[in-house]
């Protein structure tokens, strides 16, 4: 018995596909490892290509492709790994592998745009491309309503950054002026034309004065002073007249017998001690007492550096500040002195308000201003 055998027939919508095929002017060049083949593209979609060529292809090859899709006057390419999957003919079936979101995205785009006949030229793609493919969050407006407290709040908010913006201005500025138009003095005292007393030779000192006593009148004893008469001896003819003194006046001769000698006060003084007014032994030179007449004010001697020389004549406003006297002061220049050893230029300054006695030698701050008033 003869048996009639039906052919396979599967209808077309029964075969159903993952991906949609559609027909673009495109072509392919297949890079292998040895030869490189060039294939006309009858089909594309998101899985992969339909390819025709004139070299036969195997199932299972792999290669490197460089699409092209010609869009009027300009061209699309790509460059994707495929794998040969099957063979339809004259049609060879090959698939993308590991195709990249981004040129996955492109191909979605140009298929979509084909089949909705969106394309007209490369802007056209372009402009599909483009397309947001969701929706933003719409935007809704700021609700600025306040109540008093908010209010209140940004006011006071607001004013403390303007006082602080004034306040670091107003710094600024001060620094400026002090920069332009003050003069610092390096170092500054009190003063007077004031007697020094001082050790004649290397001896023993004795204080006169009663520890309470600040004030002295002319021919008052002040301190004794005592030490050996220093003498020598050095041509033969002196000999002889050592020989006719009498033992105490060679004693006294030779430095074997100290000398005392009473200093007094030359002038209506006030008392001034360096150092503590007890009886010792003080080497040559030594200060031992300061007298400050009494009709002399007192002064600051200041030392500004050589360099400002050309700007004394400039200065117009003296400030003072005295170690121990409450409040600045302000004062005139009544002199100057070039000191060449410290290269500076001393200033006596006349300070406006007399300085009590009891600030002698105490530090002194000044600062001279040319220019324009002190505290502008």
């Amino acid at each position: 018995m003869t048996t009639t055998q039906q052919p396979h027939i599967v209808h077309e919508a029964i075969d159903e596909r993952q991906h949609v095929r559609t027909r673009v002017p495109a072509k392919a060049l297949l890079i292998g490892n040895t030869d490189v083949i060039e294939c006309q593209i009858q089909d594309i979609s998101l899985g992969g290509l339909g390819l025709v060529s004139e070299q036969p292809l195997h199932e299972g090859q792999l290669f490197k492709a460089q699409v092209t899709l010609d869009i009027h006057n300009a061209s699309l390419n790509l460059e994707v790994d495929v794998k040969v999957v099957k063979q339809r003919g004259e049609v060879t079936g090959v698939a993308f592998i590991d195709l990249t979101p981004g040129k996955r995205d492109i191909l979605r785009y140009v298929i979509s745009a084909y089949l909705a006949g969106d394309i007209v030229d490369i802007n056209g793609v372009l402009t599909v491309m483009q397309r947001e493919n969701y929706i933003k969050q719409r935007k809704t407006k700021a609700d600025n309503s306040r109540d008093w407290a908010g209010r209140l709040k940004a006011v006071l908010g607001t004013l403390v950054y303007l006082l602080v913006g004034l306040g670091i201005l107003s710094a600024l500025g001060y620094k400026l002026y002090l920069y332009l138009f003050r003069v610092e003095a390096v170092q500054a005292h009190v003063d007077t034309n004031a007697y020094h007393l001082n050790m004649p030779d290397n001896g023993f000192a004795r204080f006169l004065l009663p520890p309470d006593q600040l004030s002295v009148s002319p021919g008052t004893p002040v301190a004794a002073v005592s030490g050996q008469l220093a003498s020598r001896q050095e041509l033969p003819e002196q000999l002889p007249a050592l020989a006719r003194l009498s033992a105490e006046e060679r004693a006294l001769l030779l430095g074997e017998q100290p000398l005392e000698t009473v200093i007094t006060s030359p002038c209506d003084c006030d008392v001034y001690y360096p150092q503590a007014a007890t009886d010792r032994y003080a080497y040559r030179g030594d200060s031992l007492v300061h007298l400050l007449p009494k009709d002399q004010p007192l002064t600051v001697k200041a030392q500004i550096p050589y360099r400002v020389i050309d700007q004394i004549n400039t200065i117009d406003q003296v400030s003072l500040q005295v170690y121990g006297v409450d409040g600045p002061l302000t004062g005139d220049i009544v002199g100057t002195r070039l000191l060449p050893q410290q290269g500076t230029i001393e200033l006596t300054i006349q300070p406006d308000t007399p300085l009590p006695r009891s600030s002698y030698l105490s530090p002194v701050t000044v600062d001279l201003y040319r220019g324009l008033p002190f505290g502008l």
